[in-house]
Formats: structure tokens, C-alpha cells, sequence
């Protein structure tokens, strides 16, 4: 058995999750029958990786959807303990003409936080947890709509293989792997946004018909790698004038941000139910300019936004101005990562390993 197979299976546990329902979940500025689906993801600071899986689409359920369904991820008991594992939880309503499927709101849980409730159960063959069952309030893309809410039930399941290690007489001792751990202090970084106002844009309806406008905000990573997404709502018969003062908030990776890599991109679209939404403009704006301009809030500092107004550009050139307020916050965080080391097996089991080699042969 490789050493790599042989720790995941000491130190991964399973993470077992039922999306059952959600209720009263709704989109502000939609109309239209709401087809919505789940995407469940385990987000991991320890190693930067994440993993996710997506429910089938509710057709029927409307703004009370019911999926029952069961996706399970691997878990480092060590990094869920220390509050290292998060779970999100987003819904979208399925939207056939668009690009994009409308986003309706999500729930972020902390596996510290499931740990505590439903702990995991001793490490023995035969030991099953029962699956717990909670709700939570959805965070949806208006403050003032707190009805929404999302259930569902989890438990967390122990690695059943116990490996034996031979020893000298035949008998056979359980294997337990224990790497060495040390922190590491990271900073990380969070963008806060307000999508303010804009004003004198470009119109792109028929004369006589108003534009509902919202904006699109995402993190690029280059020119078409999107980092993070979100959307303000729209407002309706807003003409060349929309106000939105809608906030939004994104984690960022501090080493892209400073080097250049990340930017700010903002899209101004027109709400066309039936023809599908038109771009009307967009602004671009380096990370490395609005750190620049405002650098990262630590404790004890002044949490005043900054305003921002940029032009608004499109196929017609520039025309208009769309206005934005942000800050960063810049927190010290603890990570855990192995130490280094070469012997990465027991040392009872490399010496199995070593037993098993035929010895050398002497040259001539």
C-alpha cells in the first residue's frame, strides 16, 4: 500500500449531506416559473482545493423546492476541527434563455460548527452516525427578504479499513498515521463592495420603453477566468439614472490581488424577460489600482469607504458613469500544513516494506 493511499485513509472522513428543501425562495425581480436546483461545495483553507456537487432541478416545487438529495465529500476531521471547512450551499433558478442561471441566495456553515452538533463517532468498526437534520436562513440578494429558508440533514461516517501491520509473531495491530503538524500564518483579504449609481448610460431599448437596469459584478483572474459573481438587483423603469446602493463582499487570494492578476469587472445589463438581457456597458478596474488607491483595514483602522466613479464603456465608445464605494479588510489567519518529511509511512510499515525487498546485488 503507497503511503499517500495510506493516509488518506487514516485521515479523511466522509461528510455525508441530504439537500432536502427550501422554502419560500424567490427572485426579486422575477416573475416567471422558478426551476431551482442546489450546488453544495466544501471549500477547504488547509489546501485550497474544493469540492462540489450539484442537485437535479426542482421543475415542479417553484419557490418551495424539494430535491432529497445526498452528496457526501472527503473530510480532514484535523482541519474541520479547527474551523478550517466550510460548506456552501448556493440555489439557482434554471433560466433557458440566458447565459447565466439566475442566482436566488445561499447558506455557508462551518464544519466546526456541524462537528459540534453532531460529533463524529469513535473510531470503531460498526459505529454509525444517525444523520441530523437542521435549517438555516437563506442570504438572498435583497437584505430585506429574510423568510427563505434551507434544510437538510448530515453526518459525519469513519474510515471502516483498519490496515494490519504484521508483526514478528503473525499477530495484526491496528496502523495509525499521525503527521507532524505546523501553522502558518496567511493574510487574507476580503473586497467590500457598494454598487452605488450610475448615470447618463447608454439606452439600448426602443425609444418609448424604459430600461430595468442591474449590474453584474465579478473577479476576474486574467481576461475570462471568473473568480467570484454576484448581481444587484434590478430596478425597474430606471431610464439612464439606476440607483442600487447594493453591497457585496469577496474573499480574495492577497498574492493575485497585489500582482496585478485580479481585476474588478462590472457589467451594466438590460432586464429583457422576453428577448433575453442586453449588455448596455461595462467598467474595468485593476485590484492593484483600488488597493493602490485605499490600502487593506486592520483592527483599530478607520472603516470608511472609498468612492469610486468610472466611465462606462460599450460597442458605441464611452457614454456615462457608473459610481462605486469599497474597502478591504486584511485578517491574520492560522493555517496547518504538514511538516515536511521524506518517511511518510509508520514506521513499523516501512519496515514490513523494507523486509519484503530482495537484498542488493554486489557488482562485479
Amino acid at each position: 500500500m503507497t503511503s499517500r493511499r495510506l493516509q488518506n485513509a487514516i485521515e479523511n472522513q466522509t461528510l455525508e449531506i441530504k439537500i432536502i428543501s427550501a422554502n419560500d425562495v424567490r427572485y426579486i425581480d422575477g416573475k416567471d416559473k422558478m426551476d431551482v436546483y442546489a450546488v453544495v461545495s466544501m471549500k477547504d483553507d488547509y489546501t485550497q482545493t474544493k469540492q462540489a456537487a450539484k442537485t437535479p432541478i426542482d421543475y415542479d416545487g417553484g419557490c418551495n423546492p424539494t430535491w432529497n438529495h445526498t452528496v457526501k465529500f472527503s473530510v480532514n476531521e484535523k482541519a474541520a476541527g479547527e474551523g478550517l471547512l466550510t460548506v456552501n450551499v448556493k440555489l439557482y433558478s434554471y433560466w433557458l434563455e440566458g447565459e447565466d442561471d439566475l442566482y436566488l441566495g445561499e447558506v455557508s456553515v462551518s464544519l466546526q460548527e456541524l462537528l459540534a452538533y453532531n460529533p463524529l463517532p469513535p473510531f470503531a468498526n460498526g459505529n454509525v452516525n444517525k444523520m441530523k437534520l437542521v435549517t438555516y436562513p437563506i442570504k438572498t440578494i435583497e437584505e430585506a427578504k429574510r423568510n427563505a429558508k434551507l434544510s437538510f440533514s448530515y453526518r459525519f461516517n469513519s474510515v471502516k479499513d483498519i490496515y494490519p501491520n504484521p508483526g514478528p509473531t503473525g499477530s495484526c495491530q491496528p496502523v495509525i498515521y499521525s503527521p507532524q503538524l505546523h501553522t502558518t500564518t496567511v493574510t487574507k483579504l476580503t473586497l467590500e463592495l457598494v454598487i452605488k449609481c450610475a448615470k447618463d448610460i447608454e439606452k439600448v431599448t426602443n425609444i418609448l420603453d424604459e430600461m430595468d437596469v442591474y449590474a453584474l459584478v465579478t473577479i476576474r483572474d486574467g481576461k475570462k477566468s471568473v473568480k467570484h459573481k454576484s448581481s444587484t438587483p434590478a430596478v425597474f423603469c430606471a431610464y439612464q439614472n439606476p440607483k442600487w446602493d447594493h453591497a457585496v463582499e469577496f474573499s480574495l487570494d492577497e498574492p493575485l490581488a497585489r500582482d496585478g492578476s485580479l481585476t474588478l469587472f462590472l457589467e451594466l445589463m438590460s432586464l429583457r424577460p422576453f428577448l433575453g438581457d442586453k449588455q448596455i456597458g461595462h467598467v474595468n478596474v485593476s485590484i492593484q489600482e483600488l488597493l493602490r488607491l485605499k490600502l487593506p483595514l486592520t483592527n483599530g483602522d478607520s472603516n470608511d469607504m472609498m468612492l469610486v466613479t468610472e466611465s462606462v464603456s460599450g460597442s458605441y465608445g464611452k457614454k456615462g458613469t457608473l459610481s462605486f464605494a469599497y474597502r478591504f479588510l486584511a485578517e491574520q489567519v492560522t493555517l496547518l500544513k504538514p511538516s515536511p518529511s521524506t518517511n511518510r509511512l509508520p514506521v513499523s510499515y516501512q519496515t514490513q516494506q523494507q523486509q519484503s525487498q530482495p537484498p542488493p546485488q554486489n557488482s562485479q
